[in-house]
């Protein structure tokens, strides 16, 4: 039952080709009706307009002719014309008439209609009979002499030519109807197709996206809406890809990180099972060794989860004015030991408001933040300068009050050295810590930058910011860390309405990372 149903069932261009062929027909057929109808209008009043000239000119001619010769100009004129006629006395008395139809009909001259005319009044009407040798055209027009009348002349006409005339008019009116209809459901059909071809190809990459194929793409047929929504399907075939590769990637990254601690945790654990460690000193290390792994292990969960929790939306925030300048020496405070083990020097540049060496302040630089978050963000990107900077070198983490919009892609910091920025960059100097923008009141946003001395980025910075993403200068495991520290910073930063950028190179030589984060209003 459910297959006869599928064959029985319409398909679209079906449906939309039977609704051009009604829309057709509802316009054919009453154009159809309404020429038919005009056409016998025409006809017949032409006929009867015929009739009526033709009988006052008759009656014209037998007003002035003699009276004892009425009954041979009446057969003449019959004769030369080849129309029967009757000639009416005043009292409606057959006086004259022409061949047997003539006589046929004049036993029917008491007529109303027909004697209508002796009171003035021509009269023209069908007369059909089945005595009489099919329907008639009958006129009767008055005989005025002066300004009486005289009599009536009846002249009567078959019908049959008139209705063969209309019949040749409305064969030529169906065929014409009959051949504009095919043409016009012919090019229904075919519009058809070509409006629901793409809808079919849509259909089918739907299908095909369904089963996994996220490769497939659909021919866009235009700018209009047909063009855009197989755009639309195209772009969420290629969110889907992405979707999937990412997957993919995730999880055979998260399985090779996996991978590593828990070989240690199995390989030393058997270890201590088996007795292999002879001395507490053994006992111990190994020791040490497990609880490195399982707190590894523990990071990269929590990483895991904070991740995902930004990417989802799902990260409670506690969103409030937050001093940027003391975020920043409490982050630098906590990993300044590994610096110093590195003996890399950190320097600071902030906006008014981040204190000295006096500590003395003149305006405060604030955010709006959730403050635990902001240190997550400083101290991811913090680690992972000092860790990719080689001993001896330098990290600088600096801020800036720049009015919204400002691209750091585009626009040079006051500061910055000529270099591989590119030309057509803003070189305007506001001053550190303030906005470059002249006449700018309001400041909106803060940009924060760290700069390091290490090799920079070997591939497309924007790469950095994707989850286990491991290349030459970044993410690398000997380096330490799991691979999520930047991805975690992206999240926070785009999840509180900010922004992130990586450059290749920095004023330092290395790379660059900066975010931007809203001012308070």
């Amino acid at each position: 039952m459910n297959r006869r149903r599928r064959r029985a069932r319409l398909g679209v261009t079906h449906k939309l080709w039977l609704s051009v062929v009604a829309m057709i027909a509802a316009v054919l057929v009453p154009v159809g009706i309404a020429l038919d109808r005009g056409v016998t209008s025409f006809y017949y009043q032409q006929n009867t307009a015929d009739l009526l000239r033709v009988g006052h000119r008759f009656a014209e001619f037998l007003a002035r002719a003699p009276a004892q010769g009425a009954s041979e100009a009446v057969r003449a004129i019959a004769e030369i014309t080849g129309t029967p006629l009757l000639v009416l006395d005043r009292q409606g008395v057959t006086v004259a008439g022409s061949g047997e139809l003539a006589a046929e009909v004049g036993k029917r001259a008491q007529n109303p209609r027909i004697l209508s005319a002796l009171q003035g009044e021509p009269s023209v009407f069908l007369a059909v009979d089945e005595t009489l040798p099919g329907s008639l055209f009958v006129t009767s027009v008055p005989i005025r002499s002066g300004a009486e009348i005289a009599g009536a002349v009846v002249l009567f006409r078959s019908a049959d030519s008139v209705r063969q005339a209309i019949a040749r008019v409305r064969r030529l009116l169906a065929s014409a109807a009959a051949a504009l209809f095919l043409l016009l459901s012919t090019f229904g059909w075919l519009l058809s197709r070509r409006l629901v071809r793409p809808l079919l190809q849509m259909k089918n990459a739907a299908d095909q996206m369904a089963q996994g194929e996220y490769t497939t793409r659909v021919q866009a047929p235009g700018s209009d809406e047909l063009g855009e929504l197989a755009a639309s399907i195209n772009r969420l075939a290629a969110s889907l890809l992405a979707l999937e590769t990412n997957r993919r990637r995730f999880f055979a990254n998260i399985s090779h990180e996996l991978r590593t601690p828990l070989s240690y945790l199995q390989g030393y654990a058997d270890a201590l099972a088996e007795g292999l460690a002879s001395t507490p000193e053994e006992v111990r290390a190994y020791g040490r060794i497990l609880a490195d792994e399982a707190r590894r292990l523990g990071r990269l969960v929590d990483d895991l989860f904070v991740l995902a929790q930004a990417e989802e939306g799902r990260l409670s925030l506690k969103m409030a004015e937050v001093d940027l300048a003391s975020a920043i020496q409490r982050v630098i405070g906590r990993i300044r030991p590994r610096a110093e083990e590195k003996e890399i020097a950190i320097e600071v540049r902030l906006p008014p408001g981040a204190g000295g060496p006096g500590g003395k302040t003149q305006e405060t630089a604030r955010v709006v933040a959730d403050s635990d978050r902001l240190e997550q963000i400083l101290l991811n990107l913090l680690d992972n300068a000092i860790r990719h900077t080689p001993a001896g070198g330098r990290v600088r983490i600096s801020a800036w009050r720049l009015p919204r919009g400002w691209d750091l892609r585009k626009q040079r910091l006051p500061g910055d050295p000529p270099g591989p920025l590119g030309d057509g960059r803003d070189q305007r100097s506001g001053g550190l810590g303030d906005s470059p923008a002249q006449g700018e009141d309001r400041l909106e946003q803060i940009v924060v930058i760290i700069d390091d001395s290490g090799p920079g980025l070997a591939d497309d910075p924007e790469r950095v910011w994707e989850r286990f993403y491991r290349g030459d200068r970044s993410r690398n495991r000997d380096l330490g860390g799991t691979g999520l520290g930047l991805a975690i910073v992206r999240g926070l930063v785009e999840a509180q309405g900010g922004q992130v950028w990586a450059e290749a190179h920095g004023p330092l030589g290395g790379a660059r990372f900066a975010f931007s984060l809203q001012a308070p209003a």
